[in-house]
Formats: structure tokens, sequence, C-alpha cells
């Protein structure tokens, strides 16, 4: 697990800390001067779209808000010009720092994942098949749970509904950095995530089972009681992914509140913590209250059996 699962699954985890007893995905940004309510809203890259229809707040809060936020917007045109960063800069050479055993197992893995053996695959950084591994992982565990829902993403699918009411939708980053982040870390840094994705695969699986499970009933005490065990573990997760990130964003969030109603759509894990969004805002000087979902017993219910195959695994 540790720091490798964060970045396996980064956008998956959300909790908070300050407010535990509070379960919402929703929280409304006043005060400081701003003319008007602005929100933030915590999404699981992987959930569909449709999940967005149990929150009729968050719906409301999203139709009346004149611009969506989200960390990016994805351009396949601007994605296929960076997939060479995905690419070793060795000619896959960087396998042979594997032990043999660890070769064997990498190779095995990558035939039963991703139907092709490591010698296919080896193009890629290790942080490409690191991340493709992981993903498709996370997918396999998860995909009885998510097939009870439609549509794109969450992310993906607000910038769709934006675009149809022609509100304007503000990227937090570029995929030039979010690339960056992610493939432009140390060859030693990337090989030992890679070793941990051959070591840990059960322990990732079960993690992003509960994960979601937890997000779909917006169990904010579990999500912060996994995300606690690992911080606790004396590893320092995600500085660079979450704490650098949510700092950078606050000066844009901040000045895009002024302008007018906005709406924030971003991976739940950037909400919480001492440098989470919610209390870097508040440091700063605005009121950041949890809005509570009102259908949220009734979606609890009506969601049980969509999370069975989680329950059954005995998470």
């Amino acid at each position: 697990m540790k720091r490798f699962l964060f970045k396996s699954i980064l956008g998956l985890l959300l909790s908070t800390q300050s407010l535990q007893a509070q379960q919402t995905l929703l929280w409304e940004v006043s005060g400081n001067g701003l003319r008007r309510s602005s929100y933030l809203f915590g999404t699981h890259h992987l959930v569909p779209v449709s999940f967005f229809d149990h929150h009729p707040i968050a719906k409301s809060s999203f139709k009346k808000s004149k611009q969506l936020v989200v960390e990016v917007v994805v351009d396949s045109m601007e994605m296929m010009r960076l997939m060479p960063m995905m690419l070793s800069t060795d000619g896959g050479a960087w396998v042979q720092q594997l032990s043999e055993a660890e070769k064997s197992s990498l190779d095995s893995l990558c035939k039963s994942v991703l139907g092709a053996g490591l010698e296919a695959v080896a193009s890629l950084k290790p942080a490409a098949l690191h991340h493709t591994l992981a993903l498709v992982l996370s997918r396999s565990v998860l995909n009885d749970t998510l097939r009870n829902f439609t549509g794109a993403g969450i992310d993906f699918g607000l910038v769709q509904q934006a675009k149809s009411t022609k509100r304007k939708t503000v990227p937090l980053e570029t995929l030039d950095q979010q690339f960056g982040l992610l493939y432009h870390t140390t060859l030693d840094s990337q090989l030992n995530d890679l070793r941990k994705t051959i070591y840990e695969t059960d322990s990732m699986q079960l993690v992003a089972a509960r994960l979601l499970k937890s997000y779909l009933h917006q169990d904010m005490s579990d999500m912060t009681a996994l995300l606690q065990e690992i911080q606790d573990s004396g590893l320092d997760p995600m500085h660079a992914l979450l704490r650098d990130r949510n700092r950078a964003w606050v000066p844009q969030l901040e000045q895009l509140f002024r302008e007018k109603r906005t709406f924030v759509a971003v991976g739940s894990l950037h909400l919480p913590g001492e440098q989470g969004l919610i209390s870097l805002l508040r440091a700063a000087g605005y009121t950041v209250k949890p809005v509570r979902n009102p259908d949220k017993k009734t979606y609890d219910k009506e969601n049980t059996d969509a999370a069975g195959s989680i329950v059954i695994m005995g998470i």
C-alpha cells in the first residue's frame, strides 16, 4: 500500500479530517468579500456521471453556477501530441535494472492484465506502465459496481454538460503540466513504484474497492480513517501531486470566485487535510461549509445492491 497506492489510484480517494461527521461531497464557499457563493465538489475519476443524478443539491448548485472549474480539459489532439512523453528514452533498457524474479513476475502480470508480455510494453516508461496497470487493475475490481452507472466519468461528463449550456469551463492545469508530474520523475522512483505494482496488486485492488464503496455512500469517516492510516505510515504522500498543486490552485480559485459563481469539480482527495483546498481556503479567509445531500439516506438504501460485489469481497 502506502505512497504507491496514492499514485496508483489518484482521484479515487477522498476524506475529510476537519469535519469527519459530515457526509457530503459538496462544499459551499462564501465570505471574504465574495458577492456570491461558489462550490467545491469532490469527484471520483472512474465513476460515471449518472452518479451525479443522486445529488440534487449538487446538481442545482452546478446549474446556477456561471462557470465550471476542473483539473484539466482533455483534448484528443493534445493527448496525441503528448503521448511520446510516456515512451522510454532508453529503448526499454530500464528492464535490465529489474531482477530476474521481478522481470518474470512483471511479465506474467502484464500478460494477465494487458494481454501482452513485458517485452511488448517495455517501450513505455516505467511510470506509464505502472499507471496503466494500476488503472486496469482498479477497473477490474470496480466494474461490477460501476456498470450500475452510465455516461462518461463525472469530470468529463460535467464538462460536456457545461458546454451544452454554453457555460465557460476553466482548467486549473494543462495536459502538459499533468504529464510532466506523472512522467518526469526519476527513473529510480518510477522503478520503485513499478516494483510495488508487482508485489501489492491484491492490496491495491482491495483499497480501490473499499474507496469506491466509501465514495458511493459518502462515508467520510471510513475514507478519513484509510487516509490517516497511510499518512501514519511515516511516508509523505504525493506532495507534488496534492499539496503543491492545491497551493497553486488556491490563487486561481480566488480570482474565479470573485468573477462569478463557480462550481469546482476536482478529485476528492484534493479537498481534505491541512493542505487540502478546504483548509487552504479557510486559511485565506473564506467560509467553507459542507452541504449535505438531502436524499442521502434514500440513495444509500438504493445503492446497497450496487455496492454488493464489494461487500461480498469482505471489505
